[in-house]
C-alpha cells in the first residue's frame, strides 16, 4: 500500500485531510482550512523530494551533472547566496576563495594570526629630515680659522662679571652678546688680518650687537689681591682719564668729572702722583664704544700678563677648527702647538652653557 496520498500528493501521516478521514471513517471534509493545510503539506513534501532524490541518484550513478547544486550548474546559474553555502561542493568553494575574501574582507583577518614577517624591522639608523636644521647635535657649519684662541676670552669675560654663566642665568650683563664683544676685541688686537678671517665674518652675521657703557670703570673686585700702584689723572673739558702706571685705565669717560671725588673713589688702587707725569702707552679712540673696548683690551693685557711667566694677547692667534650647531659650538685645537701660558691662565676650561648666547661652548685638544 502506498504511503502517499493520491489526492493530496503528500505523505498520509502528514496530510491533515487524510488524518481527519481515518479518524472519522467518512470521506474527507473539504473545508477551506483543510484545503489550505493540504496544499502546504504537498508543497513541503514536493520540495523535500526534489532536493534529496536527485542528489542520491546522482551519487549512486556517479554523474554529478544531474545535481542542481553541482559545480557545473552553479557556474551556469547565478552565484549562490549566503544561505546556500552549506550545499556547495569543495571544488566550488576552492574556486570562490577570492570572491569570498572580497565579499568579507575582515573575515579572513579574524581567523588568521599576524605574521612576524609582515612587520617591518626597525632600522638602526634614522633618515635625516630634509630641512635646514636636521639635528641640533649635528654641526651645521664648520670654520677653519687662524684666530680660534679669541674664544678663550669668553672665560675672561665671565670672570670679570660682564656676562652671567650657566650658574647665574638670570643675572644681567652687557647689552651686546659675548661673541660680538670678542669680535671687537679681535679687531682691536689683530686689525686687518683678523677682518679677513672666516671667524670675523661669522661673528658679524650671527652675533648680536648692542650699545656699550659710556664710561669705563675698573671694579674693585678686579684688583683684589694685587698691590697698589700710582695713577695719574688727565682731565679736559670733554673727557676724564685716570691712568694706572701698570698700563691700563682705571676710569675713562667723555664727561667732566670732579677730580677729588674721582680720586677718592679709586683710592683702593693707589695714590695719585704728580699731574705732570703720565704713562699712556697707546692712543685711545675718540668714539665712546671704541674707547671702552680699548680700555678692556689694555686691562686684559695687564691681567693675563700676571699668569705664569706672562701671557701675551698675541698668543690667541691660534689655528682651530670650529663646528657650529644650533645649541653647541665645538672648537678643536692641536695640543702640540698650544701655548702653556693659556692653560696656566685658566682660559682653556669649557665655559659650558652661555645664557646670553643661547649656546654651549666647548674646547677640544688633540
Amino acid at each position: 500500500m502506498s504511503n502517499l496520498c493520491t489526492d493530496h500528493r503528500s505523505a498520509k501521516a502528514d496530510c491533515r485531510a487524510c488524518q481527519f478521514e481515518s479518524a472519522s471513517g467518512n470521506g474527507p471534509v473539504l473545508t477551506p482550512t483543510v484545503i489550505q493545510n493540504c496544499i502546504k503539506s504537498a508543497i513541503a513534501a514536493t520540495s523535500l523530494e526534489s532536493i534529496k532524490a536527485p542528489d542520491q541518484q546522482a551519487v549512486q550513478s556517479g554523474d554529478h551533472a544531474a545535481s542542481p547544486f553541482s559545480a557545473s550548474s552553479l557556474e551556469e546559474d547565478q552565484p549562490a547566496t549566503l544561505y546556500d553555502r552549506p550545499a556547495r561542493s569543495l571544488r566550488r568553494m576552492a574556486k570562490n576563495d577570492q570572491h569570498d575574501a572580497e565579499a568579507a574582507p575582515f573575515a579572513k583577518a579574524r581567523k588568521t594570526k599576524k605574521s612576524s614577517a609582515a612587520i617591518p624591522a626597525v632600522s638602526a639608523t634614522f633618515p635625516q629630515a630634509d630641512c635646514a636644521f636636521e639635528n641640533h647635535n649635528i654641526a651645521l657649519q664648520r670654520i677653519e680659522t687662524s684666530f680660534g684662541g679669541l674664544l678663550f676670552l669668553t672665560n675672561a669675560l665671565l670672570a670679570l662679571g660682564l656676562y652671567p654663566d650657566f650658574t647665574r642665568p638670570l643675572d644681567r650683563g652687557l647689552h651686546p652678546s659675548p661673541f660680538w664683544l670678542i669680535d671687537q676685541l679681535g679687531q682691536r688686537l689683530f686689525g686687518q688680518h683678523y677682518r679677513a678671517d672666516p671667524l670675523h665674518r661669522w661673528f658679524e652675521e650671527n652675533s648680536l650687537p648692542g650699545p656699550l657703557p659710556e664710561i669705563w670703570e675698573v671694579q674693585r673686585v678686579w684688583l683684589t689681591g694685587l698691590p697698589k700702584a700710582a695713577h695719574s689723572l688727565r682731565r679736559t673739558r670733554s673727557s676724564t682719564l685716570l691712568w694706572d702706571e701698570r698700563g691700563f685705565a682705571l676710569y675713562d669717560g667723555l664727561t667732566a668729572t670732579a677730580p677729588r671725588s674721582l680720586l677718592r673713589r679709586f683710592a683702593f688702587a693707589g695714590k695719585e702722583t704728580a699731574r705732570g707725569s703720565f704713562w699712556q702707552p697707546r692712543p685711545i679712540p675718540r668714539s665712546a664704544s671704541a674707547r671702552w673696548v680699548a680700555c678692556l683690551v689694555e686691562f686684559l693685557r695687564f691681567r693675563l700678563s700676571l699668569a705664569c711667566d706672562g701671557m701675551a694677547l698675541d698668543q690667541l692667534a691660534l689655528p682651530a677648527a670650529i663646528e657650529i650647531g644650533i645649541e653647541r659650538i665645538d672648537c678643536y685645537f692641536t695640543l702640540a702647538a698650544f701655548p702653556i701660558e693659556i692653560r696656566m691662565a685658566g682660559l682653556d676650561r669649557n665655559p659650558g652653557w652661555l645664557p646670553t648666547e643661547g649656546r654651549a661652548l666647548a674646547f677640544h685638544f688633540s
